[in-house]
């Protein structure tokens, strides 16, 4: 498979919520964080009994038949990485949709991710497919079970269910170096169901399909399911509390107004016209860096999303739009000119409240007695 970027983006949204493939096929290794961590995060498809695995590290699940879907293509979007597979002779489509439309904020903000599916060929077989989070998600390189121990739940919303868990024990904010990842908040898994389960209860799923899980406080996935030949799977992330700005704890841009539920909701509800926004932005890209290699297309492609990534959308007290940078290799400091500079053209070119968004916290630490 040719090679188009060193790591590919997935599900990305900011600096807590950011996972990328190191591999060019997908199921050849395992997922990592941004910061190069690497992280269980697991995608099957069912067709007629037989499970085949698409996404991460899947070795160890070969013993219980669990078949290695072949992948065939792959591509990259402003907002999405795109694969297709052959299931012996059907074809696996997957789309790894990140909502980061820069000139719209309330798509920017939205703490949700898509991972939308669909299998051609073979009409009237039976298909279901399957996502899964490893609770490694919820910390970072944690050798301590005690501190590792993670607990969740499952709750219905209008059209779906939502698996989550975090860490028992939350310390919002409580890592702020470099290279290392958000130990708090719960991240979301959604689908037509949703369970946790543990190790036991997913090898008895991949092997027969079984989906008698039975929830307990310390679970080592949580997985959601749809049935057909095509949907999506949401995978979100609440973060609880995003920024600790000159004292003042600030929730992210779009959790300070709505749930986390009403969030998920929201983006399954709105996905269409959500779709719409990004197809339009990445047009108008295309348009604007007409005459320019086409390879230059994808690493503009990827900039975008890593670029993005690397801020936090946040409000102030008074209202005030904040996007945050981090610094990832020096001293895990936000908002610093140094980062600020290079990154200001993208947001000069798609929306300068971002640059205003940059430069607020510079100029109140400027402001501020010495």
């Amino acid at each position: 498979m040719k090679r188009i970027l060193p790591s590919y983006p997935l599900f990305v949204k900011d600096p807590n919520f950011s996972l990328w493939s190191p591999c060019d096929v997908l199921n050849e290794g395992s997922v990592e964080s941004w910061f190069g961590e690497k992280k269980t995060v697991l995608g099957f498809v069912r067709v007629d009994g037989v499970t085949y695995h698409f996404l991460g590290e899947g070795k160890r699940f070969l013993p219980f038949g669990v078949k290695v879907a072949k992948q065939t293509d792959v591509s990259v979007g402003a907002f999405s990485t795109d694969y297709t597979f052959d299931l012996d002779g059907l074809t696996l489509s997957v789309s790894f949709v990140s909502p980061l439309c820069p000139d719209d904020l309330d798509v920017l903000g939205l703490p949700v991710c898509y991972l939308d599916y669909k299998v051609e060929g073979g009409e009237g077989r039976e298909v279901e497919f399957s996502l899964f989070l490893g609770a490694d998600n919820c910390y970072n390189n944690i050798p301590d079970s005690v501190n590792a121990t993670t607990i969740g739940g499952v709750m219905p919303l209008s059209s779906m269910e939502s698996a989550f868990f975090g860490l028992c024990r939350q310390h919002p904010l409580s890592n702020t170096n470099d290279l290392i990842g958000a130990d708090w908040g719960y991240f979301h898994v959604a689908g037509e169901t949703a369970f946790l389960l543990d190790e036991h209860e997913l090898f008895a799923y991949l092997a027969s399909g079984a989906h008698n899980f039975k929830a307990k406080e310390a679970n080592r996935y949580v997985g959601a399911f749809v049935k057909g030949r095509e949907g999506t799977v949401l995978v979100g992330y609440d973060d609880t509390i995003a920024i600790d700005y000159y004292g003042d704890y600030r929730k992210g841009y779009m959790l300070e107004k709505y749930t986390m539920a009403e969030c998920l909701g929201m983006a399954m509800a709105k996905k269409g016209e959500i779709y719409g926004k990004l197809n339009a932005f990445d047009e108008k890209l295309r348009a604007d860096a007409k005459g320019l290699p086409e390879s230059y297309l994808p690493i503009l492609y990827a900039s975008l999303r890593q670029s993005i990534a690397g801020h936090k959308l946040v409000r102030d007290r008074e209202g005030n739009v904040l996007f945050l940078s981090k610094e990832n290799g020096s001293n895990g400091c936000i908002a610093t000119v140094d980062v600020s500079y290079p990154s200001i053209p993208l947001y000069l070119y798609a929306n300068v409240e971002l640059v205003k968004g940059m430069m607020r916290p510079i100029l109140k630490f400027a402001r501020m007695p010495i």
